[in-house]
């Protein structure tokens, strides 16, 4: 009943629950019942207790089937890897670079957002996105926290209304990608980075993403 009530959005993401003994005297369950299904929720990453604010509605994870860009599987299965994002950092910036003339900024400042990709829980993709930040205004405004509950492709197409008309996909055979304002893309190697832009009906560029892919033993799919 409690995780209905979070998936139906009555409790929101940063929310606190009412607590077990508030629960107890309203539902017709003994306390050691509601115990157990706080217990549950936690070990289902829906809850996460906080000393001195209680349980609180956490910020979901992206779910590993939502649409990437990229997916991993094992040799020999289909089974797609689970996906867990991190933002490590974000920052908007005036400087031109090497994305330059694909997503013309002029005198605009970019939003940049640095994230770590886990694939199931053992490697790391170093992920990019760059995009000018008067049209993304969430991107910059939302907490780093909301960001990570968010797949950002997702949260593009819902909340800033903007539709992708298309996504350009390229591969490239390099060690290292530039920085920007001197902060370097990542200091891992890389068997390769993946690019992709996406443009909106009238080939306007709304946003590139890049993707830091070190080798690996998994089969990766394009999507």
């Amino acid at each position: 009943m409690l995780a209905e009530a979070i998936a139906d959005g009555y409790w929101k993401p940063g929310s606190r629950l009412p607590t077990e003994a508030e629960l107890t005297r309203a539902l017709p369950f003994g306390l050691a019942t509601i115990q157990r299904a706080f217990r549950g929720l936690v070990e289902a990453g829906l809850v996460t207790r906080r000393r001195g604010s209680g349980s609180v509605v956490a910020f979901p994870e992206y779910p590993p089937r939502s649409p990437w860009h990229l997916r991993f599987h094992r040799p020999g299965e289909t089974e797609f890897l689970s996906i867990r994002a991190k933002i490590v950092d974000r920052w908007t910036t005036a400087a031109e670079g090497d994305w330059s003339d694909t997503l013309p900024q002029g005198s605009r400042e970019l939003v940049v957002i640095d994230r770590r990709l886990r694939i199931d829980g053992v490697m790391d993709v170093p992920a990019r996105l760059i995009a000018v930040s008067e049209e993304f205004p969430d991107l910059v405004s939302l907490s780093t926290e909301e960001l990570d509950g968010f797949g950002l492709k997702i949260m593009i197409a819902r909340r800033e209304r903007i539709r992708v008309h298309r996504i350009e996909k390229k591969v490239y055979c390099r060690s290292q990608l530039s920085g920007i304002d001197g902060r370097p893309y990542t200091d891992r190697k890389a068997a390769f980075f993946l690019q992709a832009v996406a443009y909106a009906a009238n080939d306007r560029t709304l946003y590139i993403q890049e993707f830091s892919v070190p080798e690996n033993d998994f089969v990766l799919e394009l999507s």
